[in-house]
């Protein structure tokens, strides 16, 4: 989940993740993680036909977040751990929207055009910090299963974010396997 904390969510997905953890004692270890997090919204859609032809028009957004991430856990209670770091996240966001009212326009020489009145493709870099909690039960040896709640705010700026520091909400559950040597 992402949100924008304007009662206006970028939306839930499912967000693929892969991490490499470096085990540095009993206790302590270190993570470093990709994810990437994409999410498509439509809007209204209008059909026109004009001279045999059908025009179709339709509002859009696309989110995409590809993130790296580096942490830092430590074991509170048996399989039970908890940590905190900082992420670099590449943002795309796309946005096409139409004049609601008269979304297609037909020019002289029968042409239809889109009546846009946004059409937008932003692409930036942003970092963040991260807040992570999880829960490990060894299955088999080496073979662990983990499930882990990552909580981050991301520094995005004026355009996307909220409050003083303009931040964005990023809202995570994973689950998987984890194999060590």
């Amino acid at each position: 989940l992402e949100n924008t904390f304007r009662d206006k969510t970028i939306g839930k997905h499912i967000n693929y993740a892969v991490l490499l953890q470096l085990l540095l004692n009993s206790e302590w270890s270190l993570k470093i993680s990709t994810e990437y997090f994409q999410k498509k919204h439509y809007g209204p859609e209008w059909v026109y036909e004009c001279r045999g032809t059908t025009y179709i028009i339709r509002d859009a957004q696309l989110w995409r977040n590809s993130s790296l991430n580096i942490e830092i856990n430590k074991r509170v209670f048996k399989g039970i751990y908890l940590g905190g770091g900082i992420s670099g996240n590449i943002i795309k966001f796309k946005r096409v929207i139409h004049n609601p009212y008269w979304p297609l326009l037909f020019t002289v020489n029968d042409k239809a055009i889109p009546n846009e009145i946004e059409n937008r493709n932003t692409a930036f870099i942003r970092f963040g910090l991260i807040q992570t909690g999880g829960w490990k039960l060894v299955l088999w040896k080496n073979l662990i299963f983990m499930l882990e709640e990552r909580y981050a705010l991301l520094f995005v700026g004026r355009e996307f974010g909220h409050g003083t520091f303009n931040i964005l909400e990023s809202i995570s559950i994973r689950g998987g396997l984890n194999f060590g040597f």
